[in-house]
């Protein structure tokens, strides 16, 4: 087959295109991902990709690492509360409140009220 093509071409039957300078980039990129797919043998000895047979691992020590950061994080909390000014003190309530449901439903009780009177 190489002696029927034109100067510079060349055949990749793995790929099944031609190029000047081998197999074009989509070929390869299917190519690629055909070879990645996992595949078993159906009864007719067709190729069926299947799925992962089993979970990723989970990289050791990722649990301790997550106690210690947790950990970390409420003593910094802890400690942050306990310097709080006044100020900042009543900034949170006020925002923990403002946050909550409870003042969605006061918020909309009173502006059904003030509605009303209109």
């Amino acid at each position: 087959m190489k002696g029927s093509l034109p100067k510079g071409l060349v055949h990749q039957p793995e790929f099944g295109a031609f190029d000047a300078h081998g197999p074009s980039r989509i070929a390869i990129v299917e190519q690629k991902l055909a070879d990645q797919l996992p595949t078993e043998r159906t009864a007719g000895g067709q190729a069926a990709p299947r799925g992962p047979t089993k979970p990723s691992p989970q990289p050791p020590g990722l649990t301790s690492v997550l106690q210690r950061n947790i950990h970390s994080l409420q003593e910094r909390r802890e400690r942050e509360e306990a310097k709080a000014t006044f100020e900042e003190r009543i900034a949170q309530v006020m925002t923990r409140f403002t946050g909550s449901m409870r003042f969605v439903y006061l918020h909309l009780a009173i502006s059904a009220a003030g509605s009303s009177l209109i």
